[in-house]
């Protein structure tokens, strides 16, 4: 008989699952209307890369742009390069602030003054003088603003203070702007020292010079020709060249040598009248009444000057027409 097959074993009961853990409490959940209100976690964004050079740490002696000192000294700088608006923006400023020092005080008088604000100014020079202030402008503004308030004797007790300490001349201190009060005519400086004379040297007199005529002066100098007599040669020239231009039949550039010639040397004309001859043209009449003039014969240089009026070729000229007969004659 065949054996039955041995029964299999039984299979062992699978493990229960462990017991999950509580699951811990969930936190109360926000409404999604509410996830814009969330505060968002801080992230930088000016982080400088890993390999970004540390920033330049500033000097320990370095002012703050807003220090009261270098704000002054900006204001002064702008005050006299031109620049009122923003040198009073800044002295106003500082002046809210009372961080003004004395030197200061006197800007911000100068600039309400140079801006047309004379009463602002008056009140800044007066502060500038109560801080032991002596400039000379100071007195000069405190002076113009009393004298627009009408207290004549305060400005007058100004403008003197300001004539006692001023080095230079008024118009320095205006430099266009308008005076509001009588200064005095042509004040300029009261400490400043006086010139100096300079002292006066009367020349050495000199020899009196005995005089000495032309042509010895012309010798002693070394020229060999005499004025006189150089004269004579350019006259004797202008002859020539008359004379050469007559022969060519250019009677207008004839004259002009000759009387060129008679005035360059008046004892050549006898020479001018023989190279001109009986020769009556208009131009040759004009030279020849010059020269009878320098020979001294008025009478017939007289009757040369009207045949010159002639007409060209030495005649009368037609005769003048007759006036028509009157037709009730």
């Amino acid at each position: 008989p065949v054996a039955a097959p041995a029964a299999e074993p039984a299979a062992a009961p699978a493990p229960e699952p462990a017991p999950e853990p509580e699951a811990a409490a969930a936190p109360d959940l926000v409404p999604m209307a509410g996830i814009a209100d969330l505060p968002l976690p801080h992230l930088p964004t000016d982080a400088a890369p890993p390999d970004a050079a540390p920033p330049a740490a500033a000097p320990p002696d370095a002012a703050p742009p807003d220090d009261p000192e270098l704000q002054a000294r900006l204001a002064h700088i702008h005050l006299r390069t031109g620049s009122m608006a923003i040198a009073r923006a800044q002295l106003e400023a500082l002046a809210g602030r009372d961080q003004l020092n004395v030197a200061d005080r006197l800007d911000l008088a100068e600039v309400r003054w140079r801006m047309g604000d004379l009463h602002g100014a008056g009140e800044a020079a007066l502060a500038y003088l109560e801080a032991d202030g002596d400039e000379a402008l100071g007195f000069v503004i405190a002076a113009e603003a009393a004298s627009v308030a009408g207290h004549d004797a305060e400005a007058r007790l100004h403008a003197g203070r300001a004539l006692e300490r001023s080095r230079i001349s008024l118009d320095a201190h205006f430099a266009g702007v308008p005076r509001r009060m009588a200064w005095p005519q042509g004040a300029q400086t009261v400490t400043s020292a006086p010139e100096p004379e300079l002292a006066v040297t009367e020349p050495a007199p000199q020899p009196a010079l005995e005089p000495v005529g032309s042509v010895e002066v012309e010798r002693q100098l070394g020229i060999q020709e005499p004025l006189a007599d150089r004269t004579e040669a350019k006259a004797r020239a202008a002859l020539a060249s008359g004379t050469q231009a007559l022969a060519a039949g250019d009677q207008v550039l004839a004259a002009l040598h000759f009387a060129l010639a008679v005035r360059i040397d008046p004892s050549v004309a006898a020479s001018v009248l023989e190279a001109i001859g009986e020769r009556h043209d208009m131009v040759m009449q004009l030279v020849r009444g010059d020269a009878l003039r320098i020979l001294g014969q008025d009478w017939d240089a007289g009757d040369a000057s009207p045949s010159a009026a002639a007409t060209p070729d030495g005649g009368e000229g037609p005769p003048a027409p007759e006036p028509p007969p009157d037709p009730q004659g």
